[in-house]
């Protein structure tokens, strides 16, 4: 009976489940092909990042306002797509960081908007406009995360200075900016961000390979953007060094 009930608990033929003890299932594993690492891109410069990575889409984020999408002449919509392109190439290296950062989000290239970006816009939702200075509330704001004062000011100067570049916001003088309420980019953040401040937050994941390292901003010196109406928000503190 006992040998009956080992002869039906075994199986007639091998399903490949089990290690056959003769090597085979090691040298099979050994041979499967392995997953290719994709080959991490370098650019030149953001620019042509965001032609690589937004490709024929590119043109739908360089119209920067309702009023240059009015146009009806091709030549003049692409003029002032490549003057879009020649504002970015003209920014500092942490503006264009983050002006890269803005785009993609916004097409969908990256799954989450930059903190400090993210921050901004909210205070300018919250408050209805940015100020920039030591009294200023994006200082303020960046200080409560907390950054250092020398970041806070030098990212919330940058980043003030890259959304009045993209037109985003408009300088009404002495550092203060309100919403623009034509720009197109800025009419695509907040829908998206009121999108996923409602939703749970996905667990997608960029292209392996695809992203060049981000910036550590909590301790990094960041460049005092040479714009006039940003300039004051600027102060003569040493710059933070990398850990």
């Amino acid at each position: 009976a006992a040998a009956l009930m080992i002869e039906s608990a075994t199986p007639d033929h091998d399903d490949g489940s089990a290690p056959t003890g003769d090597g085979s299932d090691v040298v099979a594993e050994a041979s499967a092909p392995k997953k290719e690492r994709v080959p991490r891109k370098h650019y030149s410069d953001k620019v042509e990042r965001l032609k690589d990575r937004l490709g024929a889409s590119l043109g739908e984020y360089m119209v920067l306002t309702a009023a240059d999408a009015m146009v009806e002449d091709e030549a003049a919509l692409q003029a002032t797509m490549d003057a879009t392109l020649q504002i970015i190439r003209d920014m500092n290296s942490k503006e264009k960081n983050r002006a890269s950062g803005f785009i993609e989000f916004l097409s969908g290239k990256k799954a989450k908007l930059n903190n400090v970006l993210e921050r901004v816009l909210s205070v300018l939702e919250r408050d209805g406009y940015v100020q920039t200075g030591n009294e200023g509330n994006v200082f303020k704001d960046l200080l409560s995360r907390p950054y250092s004062p020398a970041s806070a000011r030098a990212m919330g100067g940058n980043t003030i200075s890259m959304f009045a570049d993209l037109k985003v916001i408009l300088a009404e003088g002495k550092g203060r900016f309100v919403a623009n309420p034509d720009s197109l980019l800025l009419a695509k953040a907040k829908s998206m961000l009121t999108a996923a401040a409602k939703a749970p937050a996905p667990a997608a994941s960029e292209p392996e390979g695809a992203e060049e390292v981000e910036e550590v901003e909590e301790v990094e010196a960041e460049e005092v953007s040479a714009t006039p109406e940003v300039a004051a928000a600027a102060a003569a503190e040493p710059e933070e060094a990398l850990m």
